[in-house]
């Protein structure tokens, strides 16, 4: 319950900071919910190829800081997020829970298009802090640093 609050704060107060015009910082959280897919025990331990299907979602969170300096005609937001997602698979019978710790670091570069409407992309840069399930034996990840993009109006 006291997360549960904790995080309701933290996306009101990320709300409030977001409605402020130009350049300045402010905090973000929320909530997300997050399914993993299938893993093979190849993908966990180089060992066979037997597949645990589908995992079932649990709600995360995230909360983090931001940064965005306004220019002429463009803005440039970057932002540092801790996330952390959760979820659960069925294994041997025994449901087990799948958390994975993160940080990312996407730097936006936007385009106000018109009022509160805009258009947004940038790199995001995602290093991986911890990857966990429960009562299985987890060998090193292979791809602790990612890049990928995010993009949106």
């Amino acid at each position: 319950m006291k997360k549960t609050l904790l995080m309701a704060a933290f996306a009101l107060i990320g709300l409030t900071a977001f409605a402020q015009k130009g350049s300045g910082f402010g905090i973000k959280a929320g909530l997300n919910y997050n399914q993993n897919g299938d893993l093979s025990f190849q993908q966990l331990q180089d060992a066979g190829e037997d597949l645990i299907a589908g995992s079932d979602g649990k709600v995360g969170y995230h909360v983090g800081v931001y940064g965005k300096l306004e220019l002429p005609i463009i803005y440039i937001r970057p932002e540092l997020v801790y996330t952390k997602t959760k979820s659960s698979y069925n294994v041997d019978g025994s449901s087990n829970d799948y958390n994975i710790s993160k940080l990312d670091l996407p730097v936006l570069v936007g385009l106000k298009i018109i009022g509160p409407l805009n258009l947004f992309a940038g790199p995001a840069f995602q290093y991986t802090l911890s990857n966990d399930l429960q009562n299985v034996e987890l060998s090193k990840v292979k791809n602790e640093f990612t890049v990928g993009a995010h993009f949106g109006v």
